[in-house]
């Protein structure tokens, strides 16, 4: 939003700014221009989060936006999804909240029908996993079909692979809020190994697979880039700018962030 403010004052200017006049903008151009960017700035980011119950959506989209409670809803007609708008600290998200695949066969297809009709709607498609989940094959059915379908389009997704503090063998350093070594090496085979299966079914950019923890303020930053890669470059700033990724460094031993500043 501050982004998008600047240029709608710039834009307000009585007179063509020297850098717009550059351009070859007159005041007209310029009326028409800040007509479409207050429609911008009035247009949250819209995110479609795709997971089980239990796999930390909601907790991920706080972890990203610094978003308390939700403070509105709209059902869709068929129930089968759900709008939310979130307040961040730097802004609105709508998110549309979606169930995950693989639970039943008959509540798959109506699922199925929801995912034509939402993501092509959206500017990112967010999928959230259990890091230590490995069962894979619901989901690269649903992304082979819908891929070629046109219903998606691989470049707008990212995988969150979440709860790595989870992930075993190895066990969460908590003094410096970070994975073992061992427990890295398992998440970085997690992440590897799904990387590989969903690209047997969808060319899937690199750095789409992200395994991060929202609960530990883990890796948020990371994921957030992914997300932020993964929308049309007219609409990447409205992530950007409503972004405020939770501070890991907040479950770091106070002790040891004491040394690391010299106190």
């Amino acid at each position: 939003m501050r982004l998008i403010q600047r240029l709608i004052d710039l834009l307000s200017s009585e007179e063509v700014p020297a850098p717009l006049r550059a351009l070859g903008l007159s005041r007209e151009k310029m009326r028409l221009l800040k007509v479409e960017a207050e429609k911008a700035a009035n247009m949250p980011p819209r995110i479609a989060l795709i997971g089980e119950t239990g796999v930390g959506k909601s907790t991920t989209i706080n972890a990203l936006f610094n978003a308390g409670r939700p403070v509105s809803h709209t059902e869709a007609c068929t129930k089968a999804d759900a709008e939310v708008r979130y307040t961040g600290s730097k802004g609105a998200i709508d998110v549309v909240d979606m169930p995950g695949i693989g639970e039943d066969v008959e509540a798959d297809k109506a699922h199925l029908d929801t995912y034509r009709r939402v993501l092509p709607t959206v500017d990112v498609i967010l999928w959230v996993l259990k890091a230590d989940n490995r069962a894979m094959t619901n989901i690269q059915h649903v992304l082979r079909e819908l891929v070629v379908e046109k219903a998606i389009e691989p470049r707008h997704i990212v995988i969150g692979l979440n709860q790595v503090d989870l992930v075993q063998p190895g066990a969460w350093n908590t003094t410096i809020n970070m994975p073992s070594l061992e427990q890295e090496e398992s998440i970085n085979a997690r992440t590897r190994d799904i990387e590989q299966k969903l690209r047997r079914v969808c060319a899937l950019p690199e750095e789409r697979v992200v395994p991060y923890s929202a609960i530990k303020a883990y890796a948020t930053e990371r994921l957030l880039q992914a997300m932020i890669d993964a929308c049309d470059r007219k609409r990447q700033w409205a992530l950007f700018d409503r972004a405020d990724c939770a501070d890991f460094t907040s479950l770091v031993d106070p002790t040891l962030l004491k040394l690391a500043g010299g106190n």
